[in-house]
């Protein structure tokens, strides 16, 4: 995981960036996620 942002818009909500690691194969992702399901 890189960053983590809270949502301007619902303080429940969140979004982490998540990207692979330098050998292999390389990619990164976006997720959102409710604190309650955290």
């Amino acid at each position: 995981m890189q960053h983590v942002y809270k949502s301007d818009d619902d303080d429940s909500l969140f979004h982490a960036v998540f990207t692979t690691g330098r050998s292999g194969l390389t990619g990164s992702a976006i997720c959102t996620f409710r604190l309650a399901d955290v």
